[in-house]
């Protein structure tokens, strides 16, 4: 089959692949805080008319058997709400970095798992306005353990295929991704990547009656660039 040169474990030089991306997310969930609940479900097309700032940026290097992934993401919401004591302004922002390791076996000529390990880092604030402004902010670190199957299609293109689970009670409660993507670098130093990621997070936090349980969800398009 296809025995491609960056996906080798014979090779003992670094690989590396930088993507910038759009994630296209949609929103759904449940969030309690001291004892008020309330349910967000948010399209894409509302959530683009509140989008301030968004970007988002993933990277990967492997020498032989190990790699690395750096994935991390940054978007910024704002909106105006009216409730019984009038219009009130709001301002989301979230960020989530994520490291990993990960060590392959190859099962195909054409195929490898990879096994993954490494950190989520989470932080999000909220901030109200109407007369004065009140901010609040959470942030947790969860370990992260997962696996990924990747296929060669030809020297060209590859799918993966990603699942991974963390917080274990460590931070959240528990975290569960998984993501399918699929590459296609008709040149040697850039392509494209396209695919659907799904993150859903159960989080609690006992000193503010804090809870969410949400799931982000959508499609990605992204641009590689590699060496």
């Amino acid at each position: 089959m296809y025995a491609c040169a960056e996906d080798s474990t014979a090779s003992r030089e670094w690989q590396f692949e930088l993507t910038p991306y759009l994630w296209f997310i949609n929103i759904s969930g449940d969030t309690s805080v001291r004892g008020n609940s309330g349910t967000s479900d948010m399209e894409y097309s509302k959530i683009s008319d509140m989008l301030e700032e968004s970007f988002a940026v993933y990277h990967e290097g492997h020498n032989g058997e190990f790699g690395y992934i750096v994935d991390a993401s940054y978007m910024q919401l704002k909106g105006e709400e009216d409730t019984a004591i009038g219009s009130v302004g709001y301002k989301s922002e979230q960020t989530v970095l994520e490291v990993l390791g990960f060590y392959s076996q190859h099962v195909l000529s054409d195929s490898r798992i990879d096994y993954l390990a490494g950190i989520r880092y989470n932080d999000a604030k909220i901030t109200l306005s109407r007369n004065n402004s009140y901010s609040r902010g959470i942030d947790w670190v969860d370990p992260v353990v997962g696996l990924r199957w990747v296929t060669h299609i030809n020297d060209k293109s590859k799918i993966s295929i990603r699942g991974d689970i963390g917080g274990f009670g460590l931070g959240s409660q528990h975290t569960l991704m998984g993501a399918v993507t699929y590459d296609y670098n008709p040149w040697k130093h850039f392509g494209f990547k396209v695919g659907v990621k799904a993150v859903n997070t159960y989080y609690t936090q006992e000193k503010n009656s804090y809870k969410t349980d949400s799931t982000t969800w959508g499609p990605l398009v992204g641009f590689n660039i590699l060496w």
